[in-house]
C-alpha cells in the first residue's frame, strides 16, 4: 500500500515538474523543414494568408473557438500519443499575423513532427500537402 502511494506521489510530482518546465520554455519559431523530434514543443508561426482563411483552416483541423477568450482548442485532457488526444490551444495575434500553438493543460515532453505539421497546415492551409502530393505523382508519371 505504501509502495503504491509513493509511486502515485512520484508520478504526480514528475507530471507537475514536466508541466512547469514546459510552461517556462519559450515558443519556438516554426521551421520550414519538419523536424524529427523536438523537446517541449510550443510553436509560433507567421502567416501571410487572410485571418479568415487561417481561422477557417484551424476550424477544419478540429479546433473550436472560445468566444470568451478568443483561443482555439482541440482535444481532451487525457494524455496520449496522438495529437488529436492531446489538449492543444492555438492563439492568433491578428496584428502581428502570427499563431501560437501549445498545450495549455499538461506539458508535452516531445513532438515527433505531428504538432509541427498541425501548425504548418494551420498557416499554409490544407491544400499545400495535396499540391505537393500531386506534384510528386506528376513527376513519376512523366518518367
Amino acid at each position: 500500500m505504501l509502495g503504491s502511494l509513493l509511486f502515485i506521489a512520484a508520478l504526480v510530482t514528475c507530471v507537475g515538474l514536466l508541466t512547469a518546465i514546459y510552461r517556462r520554455q519559450p515558443l519556438k519559431r516554426l521551421t520550414l523543414i519538419k523536424p524529427g523530434i523536438v523537446f517541449f514543443p510550443k510553436y509560433i508561426a507567421a502567416y501571410t494568408r487572410s485571418d479568415a482563411d487561417v481561422a477557417l483552416t484551424i476550424g477544419q483541423l478540429g479546433f473550436r473557438r472560445n468566444e470568451m477568450t478568443g483561443l482555439y482548442s482541440r482535444g481532451t485532457m487525457r494524455t496520449g500519443l496522438n495529437t488529436k488526444s492531446i489538449k492543444l490551444t492555438i492563439s492568433m495575434d491578428y496584428e502581428k499575423k502570427e499563431i501560437s500553438i501549445y498545450s495549455s493543460f499538461f506539458g508535452i515532453l516531445f513532438d515527433n513532427g505531428d504538432i509541427w505539421q498541425l501548425a504548418h497546415d494551420a498557416i499554409n492551409g490544407l491544400e499545400v500537402e495535396k499540391d505537393r502530393t500531386q506534384a510528386l505523382v506528376d513527376l513519376f508519371d512523366n518518367k
